[in-house]
Parts: C-alpha cells; sequence; structure tokens
C-alpha cells in the first residue's frame, strides 16, 4: 500500500467509526410525545406482582418530544426531568436505553437508566438495569 492509500484507508474507518457511534445512541433519539399509565410492575426477589390497586397509587409518564419526562403520581404529585434514548443500548440489543438526568424514584427503587420496549402501539415495558428488579408495564392513554 502506498502511503496515500493508507491514508485514505485511515480517514475512511474514522468517518465510518463516528458514524456507527452516532447511530448507536450517541446523542440519543427522541421518543414520541406519549402519555402512558403505569398497569403493574413484577419482579424483585421472589417475583412480585405489584399493582396500582394494590399500593392505592396512580402513575402517569408524560413523555414530551423535547426529551422532557413529567411523572405525576397521587395524590396529586409530579416531578420533571429530561432523558435520553440509546437506540438497543441493552446487553441483548434488542431494546433501548433510557437515561434519566435525575433519578427517576416513584416506582422501586430509584432509577436513572431502564430498558425501553415497546409493545405494539399500546403497551410500554421499562425494565430495571439491576438484578432481582422490576419490569413496569404502562399502557398508553387514549
Amino acid at each position: 500500500m502506498t502511503k496515500k492509500t493508507t491514508w485514505r484507508a485511515a480517514v475512511l474507518a474514522l468517518a465510518v467509526t463516528l458514524a456507527a457511534c452516532a447511530s448507536a445512541g450517541g446523542r440519543g433519539r427522541p421518543l414520541k410525545a406519549d402519555t402512558w399509565r403505569w398497569a403493574g410492575s413484577v419482579g424483585g426477589i421472589g417475583g412480585q406482582h405489584i399493582t396500582p390497586e394494590g399500593r392505592n397509587l396512580q402513575v402517569i409518564y408524560q413523555f414530551r418530544s423535547d426529551s422532557s419526562l413529567t411523572v405525576i403520581h397521587s395524590p396529586g404529585t409530579q416531578d420533571t426531568t429530561h432523558f435520553t434514548i440509546y437506540p438497543k443500548g441493552a446487553p441483548d440489543k434488542t431494546r433501548d436505553l433510557i437515561r434519566y438526568r435525575m433519578p427517576v424514584n416513584v416506582l422501586p427503587p430509584p432509577q436513572t437508566d431502564q430498558y425501553l420496549r415497546r409493545i405494539g402501539r399500546d403497551t410500554l415495558e421499562l425494565t430495571d438495569t439491576c438484578a432481582d428488579c422490576y419490569t413496569h408495564t404502562f399502557v398508553r392513554v387514549q
């Protein structure tokens, strides 16, 4: 290989690497603005089932196109944070990773990262990233 060919190959490899990093979630991607109601959670040691009725707790997640999330939980309390979504950021590469700027502390345990998966148009799963934690299921508010 000549020096010129080696230089071109190095520049091409750098460009491909930078493009791959950007598409793999370097800047994240927006989540369509939508409102979701918590339907229940499963997990923890022993696979506990937690429901809004059992906890006497209603939780609404309002994702906005400006990458903000407002969490409304009874009785009339709300918190807001910002988030970034990293496509296929889960270790199994089948789910996205959502990272919150401030921990979301409504459903145990407090989370700064969760795996996100859409099931059809009307169901959203947020899975905690720790061992023996929970998968929280939400349904879209019509």
